[in-house]
């Protein structure tokens, strides 16, 4: 059965038949103690070139598990490749390093290509949002429920903690994914991919509702999610590793060390005609 993860592993071999990918040259993990802050939840894999590509490391016990000083040195030196192919099949954290990959990989093709990203645009602000509108959310995005229920626009969050669950006036918090075909409008976030639910839920919405995919871990190149009925992946680059680490480790903001874009299926060319405007 093709699904994402397989659509991306495909367009991860195309990509290294047709691209010559700078080799990893690090990859930082935070410490275990960390992970109760923003500044734990993602590791930073570093490629030759200084492409960055996000980790994320909180799901399940990742973070902990992935402490291990062979693992973090088992990817210096690889092709980021061969690394990103466990997007299908690897356990959590072959999973965890695959997607690290695939996004240092897509950052590389972008900008290799010339391609411009969009960082005027605030994912979120692209959204027009109405009373009219019944707003689904998978993950939680605080300033956003906080902005939504201020307007008072209906709102529906799909919960995995059952004591989470709450009924309230244009608001609930649901463990019920068929809810989700009630919204004309829905945010996910980028970690659906890494616990292989994204599918799923993409499967549960409304095929003519507007979905946008958004977060750190959502660097990766948009196609196959464009393809599967997305309308707008949000994502983050990070321009210099090292300044970056340096906030993590201070337990920063992580301000202008990640720069937040947008990417939409009318301003996104594809990721073979990026790569041909790198080989030609």
């Amino acid at each position: 059965m093709t699904t994402i993860a397989s659509e991306h592993r495909s367009m991860i071999e195309y990509i290294a038949a047709n691209v010559a990918l700078p080799a990893i040259k690090s990859l930082y993990i935070p410490p275990p103690e960390a992970a109760e802050s923003k500044n734990g939840e993602f590791g930073v894999m570093t490629l030759e070139d200084g492409t960055v590509g996000l980790v994320y490391l909180l799901l399940s016990d990742t973070l902990a598990a992935i402490q291990s000083k062979e693992i973090a040195e088992g990817v210096v030196g690889k092709n980021p490749a061969d690394i990103a192919l466990a997007v299908e099949g690897g356990n959590e954290i072959d999973k965890a390093l695959a997607m690290g990959a695939f996004n240092a990989i897509s950052q590389f093709i972008f900008s290799r290509s010339g391609y411009e990203l969009d960082f005027t645009t605030n994912a979120l602000d692209e959204i027009e949002f109405s009373t009219t509108d019944r707003v689904g959310m998978v993950g939680f995005f605080p300033p956003l429920v906080q902005r939504l229920r201020e307007r008072s626009i209906p709102l529906t969050v799909l919960e995995l903690k059952e004591e989470l669950v709450t009924v309230e006036e244009n608001f609930e918090v649901t463990l019920n994914p068929d809810r989700l075909f009630e919204c004309n409008k829905i945010i996910c976030t980028a970690t659906t991919l890494l616990n292989s639910s994204i599918d799923f839920l993409l499967g549960k919405c409304d095929p003519a509702a507007e979905i946008a995919v958004i977060g750190p871990t959502a660097g990766f190149l948009p196609d196959v999610l464009f393809k599967q009925g997305v309308d707008l992946v949000g994502g983050s680059k990070i321009p210099d590793s090292n300044r970056f680490i340096e906030n993590c480790k201070k337990d920063q903001k992580w301000g202008e060390t990640a720069r937040k874009y947008c990417l939409t299926k009318q301003n996104y060319p594809g990721y073979k005609a990026l790569i041909e405007r790198i080989v030609r």
